[in-house]
């Protein structure tokens, strides 16, 4: 039985969710969160820096190894500021140079020697492995992502965990899709490679090939959608163009829709996705794939080419231009927030969004999406963006839904 020590800790505490977490990897260890200059050294002691500090910790690194420490704190995206790009340069620098000083909060694992999931991912690559260590903000499909790397400290790739029902399902389904994904040649695209799938003690682990970001990711404009790595992913899995209705995936969104537990939810969301299958009655729609979630935190633009990962969401035959819609949205909201009126402002605006018929079935796909994470584990999270992108929807098909009204709240 692994013992924690974390004094004043609650589960819902980010540190609270990462002493777990190493708790869970390495389940006949001691785990307890200490300070100091220098880091415990021993053949079965594991230290982890907490980065950026112990007041508000978001990632977990290696202390044994400077250059794997550095490489932990080199994250990027195009969503990170020029301030943060040089924090974390600065803060990479300063671990390569001083080693587990430049940390001086950590969570320590004793008695290390036994069964642990590090020890199950050195397996799957034949060789000895440390890792960092990042769980996310509190929500339905966190999971806790791990970078993972040789003795040296080279990165080998990354490992996704499934620990929860959720988690465990989007886990399986980034695999499915990165192998369908991965299979193809690309001009404009960059996507990880499944380098290890398998289960360890109930978890779900994920092994891919590490797509890298650097520094100059904070320089971009995140409002700038990549629109041809867009495209050539739809063109790729295009499908002969059909009526909204004659689409699998749109019978998809009623069948999850009819599923919801709460009647005036239910009646309301299926009462869109009749009025917006007959406005779109006499269309064809062009068909072909979306990513699902594809953000500025969640790619890396270089050389010409676009790298992205976190491909649990991705689908085939569905309507093209989806995945622009869910750009410009979440862009948008990062920055001015997810509120209705936030929505419809930026849906407003014809030049980021285009189709407005287009937009409200994204807004239809990503209301079926939230109201049904929702209903899972840790759902509260989520419920209260699904009731709030429902709303718009509604607001925006408000002539033609009979008997509208503002529903459950």
């Amino acid at each position: 039985m692994t013992r924690v020590d974390a004094p004043g800790t609650t589960p819902l505490d980010t540190l609270g969710v990462l002493l777990e977490t190493v708790a869970d990897f390495w389940p006949e260890a001691e785990v307890s969160v200490e300070s100091g200059r220098r880091a415990p050294t021993g053949a079965d002691t594991v230290s982890l820096g907490i980065a950026p500090r112990l007041s508000a910790p978001r990632l977990l690194v290696p202390t044994g190894s400077r250059r794997a420490s550095a490489r932990s704190l080199r994250r990027f995206s195009a969503s990170a500021s020029g301030r943060d790009a040089v924090t974390r340069l600065g803060a990479a620098g300063l671990s390569g140079l001083l080693g587990p000083r430049a940390l001086p909060d950590r969570i320590v694992v004793r008695r290390a020697g036994g069964a642990s999931l590090v020890g199950h991912l050195g397996e799957l690559f034949g060789q000895p492995v440390q890792v960092s260590i990042g769980v996310g903000n509190a929500r339905v499909n966190r999971k806790p992502v791990l970078q993972v790397f040789d003795a040296r400290g080279r990165v080998l790739g990354w490992a996704k965990i499934g620990e929860t029902e959720q988690s465990r399902a989007d886990v399986a389904a980034e695999a499915r899709g990165l192998r369908e994904v991965s299979a193809r040649t690309w001009q404009h695209l960059e996507v990880p490679r499944v380098l290890h799938e398998s289960t360890w003690r109930g978890l779900s682990v994920l092994v891919i090939s590490a797509l890298a970001a650097g520094p100059t990711q904070a320089l971009r404009d995140p409002w700038a959608r990549p629109e041809a790595a867009m495209e050539e992913l739809s063109a790729a899995f295009e499908e002969p163009a059909r009526a909204l209705g004659a689409l699998l995936w749109w019978e998809e969104q009623r069948t999850v829709l009819g599923r919801l537990a709460d009647p005036g939810l239910r009646a309301r969301a299926l009462s869109c996705h009749q009025a917006l299958e007959e406005s779109a009655a006499r269309r064809e729609w062009r068909v072909g794939a979306w990513h699902g979630d594809w953000t500025p935190w969640n790619m890396a633009a270089t050389r010409g080419r676009v790298r992205v990962w976190d491909w649990e969401r991705f689908e085939t035959g569905v309507p093209f231009g989806l995945d622009g819609v869910h750009h410009t949205l979440n862009t948008h909201t990062r920055d001015h927030g997810a509120s209705a009126e936030s929505l419809h402002a930026a849906l407003a605006r014809p030049e980021l969004v285009g189709d407005p018929v287009l937009a409200d079935l994204y807004l239809l796909a990503i209301t079926v999406r939230y109201l049904a994470l929702a209903e899972t584990s840790r759902g509260e999270h989520i419920a209260e963006r699904g009731l709030t992108t429902l709303d718009v929807l509604a607001d925006r098909l408000a002539d033609r839904l009979p008997g509208r009204s503002s529903g459950p709240r």
